[in-house]
């Protein structure tokens, strides 16, 4: 039983590290320029949100509603906020809990970090595969949101679709920082 720990010990304290030609390199650089697109794209469609809801008070103040703003407005809403989640992954923004976390040494640290990030890892992938399926179906049902204008709902089903896999795949390469000591930005 000592010995097991004692072996576990040894590979956890092993610096795990790629060959320098690994190829995922080049991939994860790939990813960060993707990701750092769509955080731009995030930034004007809240300009572009910020026009709908200025343009519906203004409208709706002078006597002639917006039909369809407010169902826009979502839409964008929705984009901005799964096209942003794989920039704060990748700049490491989401909100954690490191009361406990900070008093572990080392080693631990990076142990736990791995596991979470293996957690993230299965939790996303499972996220993305639900996500894609509901959109494909919306897709194939012609799925529509109910109102005076029927919107068709897919488009914004896709766009989140590929916003929570850029999200798994941004949390695929921090795994893969945490296993090569490397933090985000520097392959």
């Amino acid at each position: 039983h000592e010995e097991g720990k004692a072996s576990a010990r040894v590979l956890l304290s092993l610096p795990l590290r790629f060959p320098q030609g690994f190829p995922g390199g080049s991939m994860i650089k790939l990813l960060d320029s993707v990701t750092l697109r769509c955080a731009e794209l995030c930034g004007w469609l809240l300009v572009v949100l910020m026009l709908f809801l200025l343009a519906d008070i203004i409208f709706r103040t002078a006597g002639y509603p917006l039909i369809g703003v407010a169902e826009l407005s979502m839409f964008v809403m929705l984009t901005t906020v799964y096209l942003g989640m794989a920039n704060c992954e990748m700049n490491d923004g989401h909100v954690k809990v490191e009361f406990f976390v900070e008093r572990l040494s080392s080693s631990r640290r990076r142990c736990f970090s791995l596991f979470t990030g293996l957690l993230s890892i299965i939790t996303l992938a499972i996220c993305t595969y639900a996500m894609t399926v509901n959109a494909i179906d919306s897709y194939v049902d012609d799925e529509a949101m109910a109102g005076l204008v029927p919107y068709p709902v897919w488009p914004v089903k896709g766009i989140m679709a590929f916003g929570i896999a850029l999200y798994f795949l941004q949390s695929l390469a921090r795994f893969v920082r945490v296993v090569r000591n490397r933090p985000s930005g520097t392959e």
